[in-house]
């Protein structure tokens, strides 16, 4: 994270995706790069388990002067990939879709 934060545009966005047992080490490693946690996006494998495989975090730089203050950072519901039948969930599959992957039909 440190050497992105070397390179981000003043408003740049950075994005990581990570395994959620670090996901302290993401918050720990954006912090002493002096980068602020803005959204994050747990991704559950399957519809009926409780674990999150991994989560998509986006930071930014922090502001001159705003060290300290707090995050206020969104973490979104986690998003299932697939149902317990082993297709695509209807929401993953429309996240697909708006990124002009075709996925509808592996959804039903």
């Amino acid at each position: 994270m440190k050497a992105a934060s070397t390179v981000l545009a003043e408003d740049g966005i950075f994005v990581v995706c990570e395994n959620w047992i670090n996901n302290e080490r993401v918050y720990s490693g954006a912090k002493s790069a002096k980068l602020k946690m803005k959204n994050v996006y747990p991704i559950k494998g399957k519809s009926g388990r409780k674990e999150i495989l991994f989560g998509v975090y986006v930071l930014q730089r922090e502001k001159q002067g705003a060290e300290g203050q707090e995050q206020n950072e969104t973490i979104a519901e986690p998003l299932p990939v697939r149902t317990d039948c082993g297709k695509w969930t209807s929401k993953y599959a429309d996240l697909l879709e708006s990124m002009s992957i075709p996925a509808k039909h592996e959804s039903k």
